[in-house]
């Protein structure tokens, strides 16, 4: 019960139930008795359609005492049980990151840049892929730098260029049309 509690309390205070059963174990049989017991001890309570620590303080405890390797370890294997049950990209790649792995997070991180460039979120487009540019390598590293540079140009950056052709140095015949195209504005 500890160690589910304590891989939830990397997640927040706060966990939706779908989130919960994806993390607390391998079993949806466990989550349910976790739960049971989390509540009946009062170190958890029902939260609308999820569950919250009773105290901040405690979700803080379970966490503070891990190692460094341990947490890192937890973070991965959060990661991985969100991922295999279609969680947010954003979120899988936070705990990716937060495990020491920020090469393994890139793949969800362009997700997240993909859906905030379809909406014209340019920002958040640049915010997103900032913190991987020196990890993304291959067809990845033609993408984050390709978003970015899109979003770039949108926002009237002068960088923009320069994120460009660093772009289309490395693009394929996918990229290359539009990356000349957005180079051309």
């Amino acid at each position: 019960v500890t160690a589910a509690l304590t891989r939830i309390a990397l997640i927040g205070p706060v966990v939706d139930a779908a989130t919960f059963r994806a993390v607390a174990g391998p079993v949806p049989e466990l989550a349910d008795r976790v739960v049971d017991i989390a509540v009946g001890a009062g170190v958890l309570e029902v939260d609308g359609v999820g569950y919250r620590f009773t105290s901040e303080d405690e979700a803080r405890g379970l966490t503070e005492r891990l190692g460094p390797n341990r947490r890192a370890a937890l973070h991965r294997e959060v990661a991985e049980a969100l991922a295999a049950a279609g969680g947010s990209p954003g979120v899988v790649a936070e705990h990716l990151v937060a495990a020491g792995d920020p090469a393994g997070a890139v793949p969800y991180i362009l997700e997240v840049a993909r859906q905030a460039s379809a909406v014209h979120a340019h920002a958040e487009v640049l915010a997103t892929t900032a913190p991987v540019l020196e990890w993304a390598t291959g067809q990845d590293r033609v993408e984050v730098l390709a978003l970015r540079g899109f979003s770039l140009v949108a926002a009237g950056d002068p960088t923009a260029p320069r994120c460009l052709r660093e772009a289309l140095a490395l693009a394929g015949p996918d990229w290359a049309p539009f990356i000349r195209l957005a180079l051309a504005q």
